[in-house]
């Protein structure tokens, strides 16, 4: 039977879950940890969570970018960082529906 995913923002209290599931994404972990509170603060960005039974399954970072970039037109335009999906998640619908949401 397929899981329902709920896509919702982030909480400061989905940390654990999500840190557990980005720690072996390379060798050396996941920069997620590093850049979760800064993220969480952002007035132009927000991280959505993919959840099964309000339990963390996947991540995306989304921000707003407001700066020219020298050579670059991005004023205005959405870029998605970060997604990550829990490994046992993978296969089903929490990147898409992540995706979706952003």
């Amino acid at each position: 039977m397929k899981q329902k995913i709920v896509v919702r923002k982030a909480r400061s209290s989905d940390s654990d879950a999500v840190f557990k599931f980005c720690e072996k994404t390379w060798d050396w972990g996941d920069y997620v940890p590093r850049v979760w509170n800064h993220w969480l603060e952002e007035k132009d960005g927000r991280i959505f969570v993919a959840t099964i039974n309000d339990i963390p399954v996947g991540i995306s970072h989304v921000k707003i970018l407001k700066q020219e970039r020298p050579g670059w037109k991005l004023l205005g335009q959405t870029q998605i960082t970060g997604e990550k999906v829990s490994p046992p998640q993978s296969q089903g619908n929490a990147s898409s529906s992540l995706f979706k949401k952003a």
